[in-house]
């Protein structure tokens, strides 16, 4: 498995690492009340990054039509 690395040398680009640490914040929450077990816990982890990294590749592109 491959990971992209933000560089952080755009805004946009933290806004969107600040979303997802944001996102893994409530995961980890929830799965304290919910009980999951790690499997469960790393699988909405991955399932967030994919998810927040296609958000920002959809936005640059969109940015890069204007």
């Amino acid at each position: 498995m491959s990971w992209r690395v933000w560089t952080g040398k755009y805004e946009e680009e933290i806004r969107h690492l600040r979303g997802l640490v944001d996102e893994i914040m409530i995961i980890i929450d929830d799965s304290k009340e919910d009980r999951l077990d790690v499997k469960n816990v790393s699988l909405e982890i991955m399932r967030a990054i994919t998810e927040t990294q296609n958000e920002y590749e959809g936005a640059e592109k969109d940015e890069n039509n204007r």
